[in-house]
């Protein structure tokens, strides 16, 4: 893989003055989603349920009770904004994934961690999405990347402990743009202080020296097996343990030399740039977010964690 923008190259950048309708059209989402009954067998027909398709490719984006009313690229564009201006922040990036299913913004937080004080930059950005699918919609989160390497892992943002990622449908006749700003007022907050969070965690495992013998169990426990010899491990296991040792990028430096951070890290930059892509740089990024290499990355910190913090 030789792309290295945290974001994959995916979405379209925002340039100071355009317009909503301008950005839509420059991300390719300046269409509609349209409703149409849905017709099966030789003439038959239901009315409790609407086929969501693209007014432009008629591509179809969801099934919808015929109560809802779909919430049209424009009304979240406009909710993205109103989110990021009441809380000071400036869009960056707009695009779309699984052929316009999922709207998404970026904005980067103007904040910054600097692990150890050495130069080990890691900036935070939210990334906003919403969904045309039935069942889904607003969902936030928090992206670090770290800049030598590109490594990048996504947290969710908390509050009291519980997350606030929201998945549940809209309904724009009773819950209008306004309505759904509010739902996400003071979301900032709770985004700032899982950075802090993250960056706490992120010091107290630079400070923790390992050794390559104890590196290579944490990676055996994680992804291998504890019956077999070294060379007999998964490529991940071998990969990860070469780049704890000097290979990966930033392995040099006084955060992750020797570290459990840079034990981290080297797990990070398998998992963004190493491991096999199956499909797209699309889907390899959404796993990132929200699937599988994402939980990988959230297990492996969990156990740096309970074992040595």
């Amino acid at each position: 893989m030789t792309v290295r923008t945290w974001y994959r190259d995916l979405g379209t950048p925002i340039a100071s003055g355009m317009t909503i309708d301008d950005q839509l059209k420059a991300a390719g989402l300046d269409w509609t989603v349209e409703l149409s009954p849905i017709r099966y067998a030789d003439d038959c027909s239901t009315e409790e349920y609407l086929a969501a398709y693209r007014s432009d490719t008629q591509q179809m984006l969801s099934v919808y009770g015929k109560w809802r009313k779909p919430f049209q690229n424009h009304q979240i564009l406009e909710t993205f904004h109103t989110f990021c201006t009441q809380n000071d922040l400036q869009i960056d990036r707009i695009g779309c994934l699984k052929g316009g299913k999922e709207l998404f913004a970026f904005c980067k937080l103007p904040i910054e961690i600097d692990v150890r004080k050495v130069g080990d930059i890691t900036e935070a950005h939210l990334m906003i999405a919403e969904s045309h699918e039935c069942g889904r919609g607003l969902q936030i989160d928090l992206y670090f990347n770290r800049l030598v390497c590109t490594n990048g892992m996504t947290r969710s943002v908390r509050r009291s402990q519980q997350v606030i990622n929201h998945v549940s449908e809209y309904n724009s006749e009773t819950r209008g743009r306004a309505s759904v700003a509010s739902r996400i007022a003071g979301i900032l907050t709770h985004a700032l202080a899982t950075v802090r969070d993250y960056e706490k965690v992120s010091n107290r495992l630079a400070d923790v020296a390992l050794t390559k013998q104890e590196a290579e169990l944490h990676l055996i426990k994680a992804f291998g097996d504890p019956n077999k010899p070294l060379e007999a491990q998964p490529r991940i296991v071998q990969t990860c343990l070469k780049l704890f040792l000097g290979d990966g990028k930033g392995s040099d430096l006084l955060s992750a030399y020797g570290t459990a951070y840079g034990l981290l890290e080297s797990v990070k930059e398998y998992i963004n740039w190493h491991s096999p892509v199956r499909g797209s740089l699309e889907t390899a990024f959404s796993s990132l977010c929200y699937g599988s290499r994402k939980q990988k990355q959230d297990a492996f910190m969990q156990q740096l964690v309970s074992v040595h913090l």
